[in-house]
């Protein structure tokens, strides 16, 4: 067996709690800090079935190698998100923080990163193609290290990151995109790398604590 990206399924509570567990376990930043109730209850399955968010599980010989998240949706998901299912989020977020109450300071953190998707924040507010065009954003990706070292991508050939970008990309082109945004913190040197060397455009970083960089990455000609 080798690497399979399937796209994931809501109903699949496997893959579900398989890719909540990649993301809890490799995105130390950001919503993933929620607790594990709220991404695998809510992210991972409320979002998806209702289409706000999207996300593939790779897996490398049948274990789970890594994921990739995305939206379509960029600048409207987190609104829509909390407008079409407020009693789901704040019951789940909320019977989390019960359990565990260092989770509030978390949601300084999702409400910087919900504000720079709205329009007058760090991106353009609009279809990063231009006016009426799909708000493409790869929202996270993770892979396990052990699939990421030197020793793993020389013996399989396989670079997993770029195996999963390109699978958000293929589902971008398809909806009629030719650019994708991303969020990275400024002091990710390795990420804002991997975007570089796909000819990405990088923004200033955002003001604040922990400042991000919107990365814009050009989808036209494929790989």
């Amino acid at each position: 067996m080798g690497c399979t990206i399937h796209d994931l399924d809501p109903d699949d509570r496997t893959a579900v709690a398989a890719v909540a567990r990649l993301h809890r376990e490799l995105i130390t930043t950001g919503i993933g800090r929620l607790g594990d109730r709220f991404v695998e209850r809510y992210l991972y399955t409320v979002l998806v079935r209702d289409g706000l968010l999207r996300a593939a599980l790779c897996e490398v010989d049948g274990a789970p190698a890594g994921f990739v998240a995305w939206t379509t949706r960029a600048s409207s998901f987190h609104r829509d998100a909390l407008r079409r299912h407020w009693v789901s989020s704040g019951w789940i977020l909320g019977t989390s923080m019960l359990r565990h109450p260092s989770l509030v300071r978390e949601l300084a953190t999702l409400l910087r990163v919900a504000r720079s998707r709205a329009p007058g924040g760090a991106g353009r507010g609009e279809g990063e193609g231009g006016p009426g065009s799909p708000e493409c954003e790869v929202l996270a990706i993770g892979v396990r290290p052990e699939y990421r070292s030197p020793a793993f991508v020389r013996s399989r050939r396989l670079r997993l990151s770029t195996a999963l970008f390109e699978h958000a990309a293929e589902r971008f082109r398809a909806a009629g995109a030719d650019v994708a945004r991303v969020l990275v913190e400024a002091d990710n040197t390795p990420t804002l790398a991997f975007y570089r060397a796909r000819h990405a455009t990088l923004g200033p970083p955002s003001e604040g604590a922990h400042p991000l960089v919107e990365v814009r990455v050009p989808l036209v000609g494929g790989r």
